[in-house]
């Protein structure tokens, strides 16, 4: 897996001690709960959260990124296709804390989301925005950079045609 990158206000310290272990999605509408959120980074946007209307640019600067790089024994459920949607219903029963029992994190591919968005396809992936990655175990990721507000901002001003 490529470099992640993680935006955070920059009011709030990064402090993987903080991070819940514990992985619930209350509904498909809701926000996920626990874990650690990332997508993947591109040094000419950033990544495609920070273009995903999650961040207002004018207010970019009030963000820190971090960049990290991923393990290579790090074992990763990834979710491109609907086949790959259905084992995970079927395997894991859609419950990202049996799915954490045996992966490290769970990364929906960008092109799958739009493909869902498009279609306005009934699934559980269908509210989320964007390319993303949902990390259980954070010891898999190692900060290798941290960007400061101005950088974010400078990234979330590029001109992107993705989503």
């Amino acid at each position: 897996m490529f470099d992640q990158l993680h935006l955070r206000i920059s009011s709030s310290e990064l402090d993987f001690s903080k991070v819940v272990n514990d992985f619930n999605e209350l509904d498909y509408l809701s926000d996920r709960y626990g874990g650690f959120w990332t997508s993947t980074y591109n040094p000419q946007f950033g990544c495609e959260w920070l273009h995903s209307r999650k961040v207002h640019k004018p207010f970019a600067d009030s963000y820190n990124g971090y960049i990290f790089k991923v393990d290579k024994d790090t074992k990763i459920f990834n979710i491109s296709t609907s086949h790959d949607e259905q084992v995970f219903e079927n395997e894991f029963d859609n419950d990202c804390n049996k799915l954490s029992k045996l992966y490290d994190a769970i990364h929906v591919a960008g092109d799958y989301i739009r493909y869902l968005r498009k279609n306005r396809y009934n699934t559980r992936f269908l509210f989320w925005t964007c390319e993303c990655t949902w990390w259980f175990n954070v010891d898999k990721l190692t900060l290798i950079k941290k960007l400061e507000g101005n950088e974010i901002k400078e990234l979330a001003n590029k001109d992107i045609n993705i989503l």
